[in-house]
């Protein structure tokens, strides 16, 4: 079990939250890998993310994404309290020449990003005034009503990261 020690709240109208953490021993090239395999012609450049990117569901059955959000359970559980989550979305995006993302939130429960390289811009959340650094094995996880983007920027080296989404289960979902 993870120790939670640096997660960071604001209140507006309602309580946000961003908790940052590095994943142990990892190696992302399994995941840039299976991005570069999975490119979507249909979701590149025509959602908030202006760079490429896989579907939306991409990762969503992946045994090795599920085994390091596993790790994070404690977060959900005791510290955040929230009601049963799981992973509706899970996507990669690949970023050669420029990086740029619009101001957007989600409507979901918790979002989150892993990096799989370092050296961007990071990610930029304007209700904390915080702008999250680039490190390989990253992880954020935050409020998906927290507003977050990445300014147009040049970039030397191209960038990867995942994207996810959490939602409540539904009541009716328990019965199974």
């Amino acid at each position: 079990m993870k120790k939670i020690n640096n997660i960071q709240y604001t209140t507006k109208l309602h309580k946000l939250f961003i908790y940052e953490d590095i994943i142990e021993n990892f190696d992302p090239n399994y995941f840039i890998k299976k991005i570069d395999e999975n490119i979507s012609d249909v979701y590149s450049f025509v959602t908030n993310v202006k760079n490429e990117m896989t579907d939306f569901k991409t990762f969503i059955h992946d045994f090795k994404i599920h085994n390091i959000l596993k790790e994070f359970s404690t977060l959900f559980d005791v510290i955040l309290s929230c009601d049963p989550l799981v992973l509706s979305d899970c996507w990669g995006t690949k970023s050669c020449e420029y990086v740029e993302t619009n101001k957007h939130e989600h409507d979901t429960a918790i979002s989150g990003i892993i990096y799989l390289t370092e050296g961007g811009p990071g990610t930029f959340f304007p209700e904390f005034n915080l702008n999250i650094d680039e490190k390989i094995g990253k992880i954020v996880f935050f409020d998906s009503r927290t507003l977050h983007e990445v300014k147009k920027t040049k970039i030397a080296n191209p960038r990867y990261l995942l994207s996810f989404n959490f939602r409540w289960i539904r009541p009716w979902e328990l019965l199974k």
